[in-house]
Order: structure tokens, then sequence, then C-alpha cells
């Protein structure tokens, strides 16, 4: 789901914390035990304010399909999310570990959070490129089919299969 929905977890967990639906919420091993769930609730809501309308218009589809999923299907996207963060907690880990950084807890929050920024940067970035070189292919394959199935087209395909790089 991650590949198709970027963000949609942490959308999904936003909108669950916000309505009352998280059923228990996954815990960060960097939050400190002080942090209470009113905090948290607190920053949630100054992420909504900040959010555009349409970006508010997606969260609360994203709400209403969170709420339409199974029970399982809301532990699947949870445990996902769960194994990201600690994905990227060790990636964060490794390079200050690498570049001889000793960080403070709240340093080191604040490099999860600027890590996590950049890297949705880039993976915007990738899924940008991605689409703009998939568009002409696609309209070249839609083409070739269009001339292989349209009326009047033999029955049997005859073109050859050309060998092109996956989108």
């Amino acid at each position: 789901m991650d590949r198709h929905y970027p963000g949609l977890a942490f959308a999904f967990l936003l909108a669950a914390s916000l309505s009352g639906l998280a059923q228990s919420p996954i815990p960060s091993p960097s939050a400190s035990p002080a942090t209470s769930p009113t905090l948290k609730h607190e920053e949630a809501g100054r992420r909504l304010q900040q959010m555009t309308p349409e970006e508010r218009q997606k969260l609360l589809e994203n709400t209403q399909k969170w709420k339409s999923m199974s029970k399982e299907e809301r532990q699947a996207i949870r445990l996902q999310a769960k194994l990201r963060r600690e994905r990227m907690e060790k990636s964060v880990d490794d390079l200050a570990k690498k570049n001889g950084w000793t960080l403070s807890p709240e340093r080191r929050q604040e490099l999860l959070e600027r890590f996590a920024e950049e890297r949705r940067n880039i993976e915007e970035i990738l899924r940008k490129e991605m689409d703009e070189k998939r568009r002409p292919m696609i309209k070249e394959m839609i083409e070739k089919l269009k001339m292989e199935f349209s009326p009047g087209a033999a029955s049997s395909p005859t073109a050859t299969p050309t060998a092109s790089p996956a989108p």
C-alpha cells in the first residue's frame, strides 16, 4: 500500500488519532515518557491547521477509507508504519554514528524529522520523474494496442513484441 499511497499511513494514523479511532497508538521509541496524549493531539491539530484545503480533503477521504477498513487491514497499516519508522530511525542512527555525532534526544528527534522531510522530498521528485517517463511510454503502448485491436486488424497479433525498459 505504501507504494501506491505515499503518506497514506501517516494520514490514516493522524486521522485515527484525531477522530479517536486508534485503538492502541504505537509508541515511538524516541518519544519521551513525558509526552502526553494531549500534546500529541495538539501537535496533530497544528499540523491540520497548516494543511492546504486539498490536503485536508485528502485527509478526510483517507479517514473514510480508514473507517471502512477491517481491523486486520488497519493493524497491517500500523505495522507498516512501525517498520518504516524503525528503518528510518536505524538510518538516522547509522548516519550519526558514521559522522561521529553524539546527539541529545532532542537533537536526534530534530534529525529524524529533517531526515524524514528530505526523504519525502526525494521520493516526490522521483515519483514525478517516473510519471513523466511513464506517460509517453503508456501513450505509445495504447497506440500499439489500438492498431492491434481496432476493427479490420488481424484477429491474431502479428506484431512482434519489442523490448522496452520497465516503467
